[in-house]
């Protein structure tokens, strides 16, 4: 990229003369491979931002919006998704017939569970684990909701 290109893409920032902001260096970092290949049927694979389930919303790079795993996606992708909000909540409160959704039941931590000392490892962001066996507590609560 040419000092001329930059002053073409930021003219407001910055003239070739030195008379606005004077770039004394610059480096252009082109990595071919940071967005993924666009396959023919993958566009339709890409979640909105509303779901079916309610009160659940989608946002970050992966869900359908104009820009390909980027930045820019995950912050169009938020914003559209904070329209939905604000959107449903307007709509809800216009409704006579809506109630808010039922709040969670916080629970304290329970120290005999068997992974109360569990640290995850550096770098690992998410470890999913799977059970056979849900506390009683729960099973009360998902009794009690699928009822209603």
């Amino acid at each position: 990229m040419t000092l001329k290109e930059l002053e073409t893409l930021f003219p407001q920032e910055i003239k070739a003369d030195g008379s606005l902001a004077k770039v004394v260096k610059f480096t252009c970092v082109r990595t071919p491979t940071s967005v993924y290949e666009t396959l023919p049927g993958t566009e339709e694979a890409r979640p909105l931002q509303t779901s079916p389930i309610p009160n659940f919303f989608c946002a970050g790079d992966f869900s359908k919006q104009k820009y390909l795993a980027s930045m820019e996606g995950a912050i169009l992708s938020g914003k559209l998704a904070a329209r939905v909000v604000s959107d449903q909540h307007l709509e809800n409160e216009r409704s006579s017939t809506y109630s808010p959704p039922r709040q969670l039941t916080e629970r304290p931590r329970d120290p005999s569970a068997p992974d109360v000392n569990e640290q995850t490892e550096v770098r690992t962001m998410y470890v999913a684990k799977t059970t056979t066996s849900i506390p009683a507590i729960v099973k009360a609560e998902l009794e009690m909701t699928a009822t209603r």
